[in-house]
């Protein structure tokens, strides 16, 4: 019974060392273009850098963005297809209208070799992490600018949605699956607390519900207006509008050393208490 039991134990084990070696994952690649390119493909070392249909990708009007899936091996390709390819990784590029660029919204780039952007695939694949360092990220101009990020489970497995982790400087926030749409595999969340100016470092990491990890690590630089409005603008005629807001200081904590503020109107002046910081008042318009 005890050799049963080892050689049993022995098979299962192996085949979740083969199903993790062999597992795929379905990864969506978006391009998001300044200008109106007719032609967009994603050539890369998973299509053998083709400009076909294989590679075509496919306009979202909505969006104004591109995108085009494609199933990838998890630890990148089997064998590396070139002398400078990343382990653990598909190198790829954006091909606009016969242009050859990285991919702008993608911090890693292969300097040797044609600057190629390039993608870890784990289980999960995190891919988009905003903000970051790229230029096509910009500098944040909120105090709380919303986390964005795509987590794209294996084709054998799903997100456990339990262990998405966001940590800002540090700071952990847990507890995040109401923040990740399964249907989308996008997760969308803004950060309770202010952030002061400068650079910030935000992790990502989450879990498969087979128990395998990943994680991404990148930079991002707020410049926030010292003053910030909370409320949304009003899309109807109102007589009365509650608006709420904030005066930060250089840290990007609330400014306690103010105790008055104006709001001014083209035909109009309102003088407000600021209260801790927050203003929270209504106006007769």
């Amino acid at each position: 019974m005890k050799y049963l039991f080892t050689v049993f134990f022995f098979v299962i084990i192996s085949s979740l060392i083969l199903a993790q070696t062999d597992d795929s994952v379905d990864v969506t690649f978006f391009y998001y273009p300044e200008d109106n390119p007719t032609t967009v493909y994603l050539p890369g070392e998973f299509n053998g850098w083709t400009l076909n249909s294989a590679s075509i990708m496919t306009f979202d009007p909505i969006s104004e963005s591109w995108f085009k899936t494609v199933r990838l091996r998890v630890e990148g390709p089997d064998t590396l297809p070139a002398p400078f390819s990343v382990p653990g990784a598909y190198q790829y590029k954006i091909n606009a209208d016969g242009i050859w660029l990285p991919d702008p919204l993608n911090p890693r780039q292969n300097p040797n070799d044609n600057n190629n952007s390039y993608l870890f695939i784990r289980n999960p694949t995190i891919h988009l992490l905003l903000p970051n360092s790229t230029p096509a990220s910009g500098v944040i101009r909120s105090r709380f600018p919303e986390i964005t990020a795509y987590i794209f489970p294996s084709i054998s497995s799903d997100v456990d949605t339990s262990t998405i982790n966001v940590s800002i400087d540090g700071i952990q926030y847990i507890n995040l699956g109401s923040s990740y749409d399964e249907g989308t595999n996008k997760l969308r969340f803004i950060p309770p607390d202010p952030l002061g100016d400068g650079e910030h470092e935000l992790i990502l990491s989450a879990e498969s519900t087979i128990g395998t990890f990943s994680a991404d690590t990148t930079t991002f630089t707020v410049q926030a207006n010292v003053i910030q409005f909370l409320t949304l603008p009003s899309e109807t005629w109102k007589t009365t509008w509650r608006l709420q807001g904030a005066i930060f200081n250089e840290t990007g904590g609330f400014d306690t050393t103010v105790t008055e503020a104006q709001i001014i109107r083209s035909d109009s002046t309102w003088n407000i208490q600021v209260v801790g910081g927050k203003i929270d008042t209504s106006l007769h318009l």
